[in-house]
């Protein structure tokens, strides 16, 4: 067979096409593995972490009821509080003097109430503290895997509770992929607390030895490779601590399941590489023949005139052809037609052969530069087009692993998503709504928060929330109630943002929401258990200041130095209890909207020096002075006297509690503009970083071992904040830990 010009370009165009396929097979076939470990690693390390997230919530909440059943453990538990306590997995609740007798018990599964050994007594005993505090798990004594939990009352006496692993194994149980992808948990010590093995589970074995479970125990959290003793495998998992109890979650997969996918992704490459090879192959022999197929015609022509037929002509191309090639064959009848005529008229036949032999070149020139355009455009349109295959697969991928992140999300999070469109109407929630709230989601889809008929719509929250939806606002923590079809409310938290297009307008909300439902019941139970207590301590403990008060103004005769210094104790003391009572009776008022604002023309300087003066007795006692700063003359503002005053004290209150021996409180009233700045410093140890965003709630306290030891409700900045929002106004701080704390309130100054 003779190699032709239709070989070479075949061969030529084949070669141009296939690089770039080559190029693109092997990276693909390179990169396959490193693209497989990643993914799963990012994969793993978030079900880690979002599984470390909902233990650390079940853990804070364990604690919660744990104590609360503590300090009641004498009564007889009500059916909310049993089915409370076997949501949670307890089993019992024993209280316990410190030599190991039972003072009470209350049982919630009275089968698994086989009552605590002294061994494991004295075990428990020798690691509570005043926190209520999770054990490592271990051998109830009856062969069931426990977790304990303890806490020292103020009594002395240890209260513990026995909790099963129900909830944390069916956690474990809910993540399993691939055919050996799995979760385990540990405690602290490595204890195995949910596996799949099932025997593992009942010997608590001890995985510490492992590597993942090692970098858990020290606290950390990431991805790691190591062999698995109960697979017999390579592995590679994420890993993540719980902060509250230091349980330990890993998630890993057989490193053999991620070599099979890439080997997949391997083939697929070379089937694509064969596939590419023969589609450039075939096209560039047909765009070859496209090429050559004129110039062969020409040929065929030439070579028939040479042997003397003289009517030979070129065919005529067909119009899929460029016109160029048609003008080609034109031209060459046309020399054919002069060569002949040329025969017979010799002389001009040799002249008209030079002019079409100039023609001739003229036209090959033309073909070359035609040709080489050709080429050239035919190379960058394939350059184009391998771009926008590379594109393409890029966003293909990156969509694949949004949809995937996306999935995961929404399965293994405990909270729910949604959305609502332009129109405020609801357009997606995920599966876990209706699993959380038992509400279908037909109610709500396609209509507005008024249309829905699952909120009340004269509740003044829902209508501030409904303006604030209106106004465009991102929100965060609103809590309100749904009605479900049966009549029954179930109380839930949203947050959200606003989506904006990409020309400013708005397009609607995204967000999420969690049921907070046991947490109002659980705040709703502790409030009313603080309110009754302090109504109930009140009455005979005025009772008890009046007759101190009695006593220390020698109505009923002198005392010794020695009993008047006991009663000044005494009395010292009622104060302190009085005004913790106060306090908590004053958040009971502020939560009901209840409490009392006489608003009155005030003389803002002559208060501040009133209440410095006041509180200056007190903080001489603990050798602190308390310093008033040339305050601005005669700042008036409207309010409340005696609750300005309680605010100021409140604050002055803790600068002296947290101040270092022999150093000053400072206090300053300044003017800035039309409002008046009232700011109180201390030399104390500062707020912590971890505790700032929390210092205004209720009951807030921060636990610091090297301030001094003083007491407190943690209900003095609540009350504090409460009543200068009353006044329009706004309290604030500024603190840096080991140098000490500034805190201000700023208040409007009237006209006049």
């Amino acid at each position: 067979m003779k190699i032709g010009l239709r070989h070479y370009l075949t061969v030529a165009f084949t070669i141009v096409a296939t690089v770039p396929v080559l190029v693109l097979g092997l990276w693909v076939e390179k990169t396959s593995m490193e693209k497989e470990l990643a993914a799963v690693s990012e994969k793993h390390l978030l079900l880690a972490t979002s599984t470390t997230a909902a233990l650390d919530r079940y853990a804070r909440d364990a604690k919660g009821v744990f104590s609360l059943f503590a300090e009641s453990v004498h009564s007889r538990a009500s059916p909310a509080e049993l089915d409370l306590a076997q949501k949670f997995g307890f089993r019992y609740i024993h209280l316990h003097a410190p030599d190991g007798s039972e003072i009470a018990r209350m049982s919630f599964d009275e089968a698994a109430d086989n009552g605590i050994s002294p061994q494991i007594f004295k075990v428990l005993y020798g690691q509570s503290g005043d926190e209520a505090a999770f054990s490592p798990v271990m051998d109830d004594g009856a062969g069931a895997p426990t977790l304990f939990l303890t806490k020292r009352l103020a009594t002395g006496q240890l209260a513990i509770g026995a909790l099963n692993l129900d909830y944390i194994r069916k956690m474990q149980s809910a993540i399993s992929f691939g055919r050996k992808g799995h979760s385990a948990i540990v405690d602290r010590r490595g204890n195995t607390m949910a596996h799949p093995r099932p025997e593992w589970q009942q010997q608590i074995t001890n995985l510490s030895a492992v590597k993942p479970v090692e970098l858990m125990m020290a606290g950390k959290s990431g991805v790691a490779k190591f062999f698995s003793p109960a697979m017999g495998k390579d592995m590679i998992t994420g890993y993540s601590t719980v902060p509250e109890t230091g349980w330990g979650v890993m998630v890993p997969q057989p490193l053999e399941e991620l070599e099979e996918r890439a080997g997949d992704v391997k083939k697929m490459a070379l089937g694509l590489i064969v596939i590419g090879l023969v589609a450039a192959a075939l096209i560039s022999w047909a765009l070859a023949g496209l090429l050559v197929r004129p110039l062969e015609a020409v040929i065929n022509a030439a070579r028939w005139f040479s042997k003397g037929y003289l009517d030979t002509r070129v065919q005529a191309m067909p119009d899929g052809y460029p016109q160029e090639f048609r003008d080609l064959g034109s031209s060459v009848n046309a020399m054919i037609r002069d060569v002949a005529k040329g025969i017979v008229e010799r002389e001009d036949a040799e002249r008209d052969l030079q002019i079409t032999h100039d023609h001739l070149g003229h036209m090959t020139n033309r073909l070359q530069n035609l040709n080489r355009e050709l080429e050239s455009r035919v190379e960058e349109r394939s350059s184009d087009l391998l771009e926008e295959i590379n594109q393409r697969s890029e966003l293909a991928e990156a969509l694949q692993l949004s949809n995937l992140r996306l999935k995961d999300f929404a399965e293994s999070a405990s909270d729910w998503f949604w959305e609502m469109d332009e129109n405020l109407r609801w357009s997606y929630f995920s599966d876990k709504f209706t699993l959380i709230t038992g509400i279908s989601t037909d109610q709500l889809l396609g209509r507005t928060f008024e249309e829905s008929g699952v909120f009340d719509e004269t509740d003044r929250p829902c209508q501030a929330h409904m303006a604030e939806l209106q106004a465009h606002h991102a929100f965060r923590n609103f809590e309100h109630y749904l009605t479900r079809a049966n009549g029954e409310s179930v109380y839930v938290s949203i947050s959200a943002n606003p989506i904006f297009d990409e020309n400013g307008a708005f397009a609607g909300y995204r967000g999420t929401g969690t049921d907070v439902t046991e947490r109002r019941m659980l705040d709703r139970m502790k409030t009313e258990f603080i309110t009754t207590v302090s109504h109930e301590l009140r009455t005979p403990l005025t009772s008890i200041h009046g007759a101190l008060g009695l006593l220390a103004s020698d109505v009923f005769g002198s005392l010794s130095g020695e009993a008047n210094g006991l009663l000044e104790i005494a009395k010292l003391n009622s104060d302190r209890l009085l005004k913790v009572i106060d306090d908590v009776l004053d958040v009971e008022k502020l939560e009901k909207g209840i409490l009392e604002i006489d608003y009155r023309p005030v003389n803002l300087s002559k208060l501040v020096a009133d209440t410095v003066a006041e509180h200056a007795g007190l903080s001489r006692k603990q050798n602190i002075d308390i310093q008033l700063l040339d305050p601005a003359p005669d700042l008036k503002i409207q309010g409340d006297a005696r609750r300005l005053a309680q605010a100021i004290g409140n604050l002055l209150s803790n600068a002296v509690k947290f101040s270092d021996d022999g150093r000053a409180v400072e206090v300053a009233l300044t003017r800035d503009g039309d409002r008046a700045r009232i700011s109180i410093h201390d030399s104390g140890p500062g707020i912590p970083k971890i505790f700032r965003d929390h210092i205004f709630d209720r009951f807030a306290l921060v636990d610091s071992s090297d301030r001094r030891q003083v007491g407190g409700t943690g209900l003095g900045l609540y009350i504090a904040k409460s009543i200068i929002d009353r006044h329009q106004g706004s309290i604030g701080f500024q603190s840096e830990e080991g140098v000490g704390s500034t805190f201000f309130i700023e208040l409007p100054i009237t006209a006049n």
